[in-house]
């Protein structure tokens, strides 16, 4: 999926603007929609009692609509992050309309808090491939938690560089081992459940920590 996006030339962005800024027409009538289910129940009035009850436990087990929000807007905060991270984050040059916007002024003009603004910049910050994943999954990520995962890593400290040479030359040999070999014969060592499962862990905190060290590159 192709997620550059075109900034056009700097302009002045008003609360106003964003209150009255147009929604597609798909959501305003979804939007609608869902506001008429929650405002009228229209099992309460049956007459036929067995009838309501499994119309409400149908909707109680029914997630779709509740995964399809969530879709809407964890895109919508990485669309806003993928935009602002096209302003510079510091004051620069100045331009014949004065002095360049900042991604914090257009944040600011837009009535975007700081908060909201480093939120969408780090669910931007999270790799498309990860972030694609997880979306279309049966059960997406609140932005909250996409959040976490784009949130930069601190500066190395001197006394973590060797540390870190250390995790560099292992991932570079580990690189070696893996670029030519089988996956499906390392698993075939392993036999007892109790040793898979403890594989599967050390697994889990790897892929952690090269989704971490992917977004420090970005």
């Amino acid at each position: 999926m192709n997620t550059s996006l075109t900034v056009p030339a700097p302009t002045s962005i008003t609360v106003s603007d964003v209150i009255e800024a147009k929604l597609p027409v798909a959501y305003e009538a979804a939007q609608k929609a869902i506001a008429e289910c929650y405002r009228m129940d229209e099992c309460k009035g049956w007459a036929d009692k067995h009838a309501a009850l499994a119309s409400y436990a149908r909707q109680a087990n029914d997630d779709s609509l509740r995964v399809y929000a969530v879709r809407i807007q964890d895109r919508a905060v990485r669309r806003l992050g993928e935009l602002a991270k096209q302003f510079e984050p510091n004051p620069g040059a100045r331009t014949d309309l004065g002095p360049a916007p900042t991604r914090g002024s257009v944040a600011e003009d837009a009535g975007i808090s700081a908060r909201q603004l480093k939120t969408a910049v780090r669910v931007a910050n999270v790799p498309e491939s990860d972030f694609e994943r997880q979306v279309q999954s049966d059960d997406p990520p609140s932005v909250t938690a996409l959040a976490n995962q784009g949130k930069a890593s601190a500066p190395l400290k001197p006394r973590n560089g060797k540390a870190a040479w250390d995790a560099l030359n292992d991932l570079n040999v580990l690189a070696r081992h893996v670029e030519h070999g089988d996956a499906r014969i390392v698993a075939s060592l392993i036999s007892r459940d109790r040793d898979r499962q403890a594989l599967r862990q050390k697994i889990a905190v790897v892929d952690a920590w090269l989704d971490r060290l992917v977004v420090a590159l970005s």
